[in-house]
């Protein structure tokens, strides 16, 4: 697997006086995991990567290496909820209750706000027909493709930093349909697929599955 650089995941300024009932319960927190430019420079990626998160609006989270701080990513994640309906996001920093419209959270973590946010079904037919072009088998499912069967090795890469880095998973080994719409932005160059929803699903849905990635959000 192609390297990653860690962002160290540092002790909370306040955490001394963080209420232990907002901690009792939540899953542990990971630092985020960046891309490492000595590797894709070295493997003659760095350019090809550097494209692909132009294309997709994913610049800045792929350069901004704030300050991480563990429990303040797990009070986040924990306590983070997405309103499609009303377009807005909901997270605790530590005890305080915050609402945020979707434009406001696409503008905070430097994400187009743009493109469709209609939860996918599980298996788009676009999305499936476009992992297989660049794949190196033949796709039986798109959840339980590997992303290591991805031929071009700058798209490879790119898949695992969207996987870690963007959507917080735990599980980098197979492929999810909101991996492959970010990387259908990245390689049309349209913002087809809203990535801000894409990141708000999946930071909803952490919260209650194991480790949590995505320290940078908080």
């Amino acid at each position: 697997r192609s390297s990653a650089s860690p962002s160290t995941a540092r002790v909370s300024y306040n955490e001394e006086i963080v209420p232990l009932e907002l901690l009792e319960d939540t899953s542990l927190a990971q630092a985020m995991k960046f891309p490492c430019p000595t590797f894709m420079e070295a493997a003659g990626i760095q350019e090809g990567f550097e494209s692909l998160c132009a294309n997709a609006g994913l610049t800045r989270l792929a350069t901004c290496r704030v300050i991480q701080y563990k429990k303040l990513t797990s009070c986040f994640i924990n306590s983070f909820r997405y309103y499609p309906d009303a377009d807005t996001i909901e997270f605790r920093i530590y005890n305080e209750l915050l609402t945020m419209s979707m434009t406001k959270f696409c503008e905070a973590i430097g994400v187009p706000d743009v493109g469709k946010k209609v939860k996918m079904s599980s298996q788009p037919t676009e999305l499936r027909t476009l992992f297989d072009s660049f794949c190196s088998q033949d796709t039986k499912d798109l959840h339980r493709q590997k992303i290591s069967s991805i031929l071009f090795p700058h798209l490879r890469y790119f898949a695992y930093f969207i996987a870690r880095g963007v959507l917080a998973r735990d599980n980098t080994s197979n492929s999810s349909s909101p991996d492959v719409a970010i990387m259908a932005n990245a390689l049309s160059g349209r913002h087809e697929y809203h990535v801000g929803a894409l990141i708000a699903r999946r930071l909803a849905a952490n919260g209650n599955k194991g480790d949590l990635f995505g320290g940078i959000y908080a």
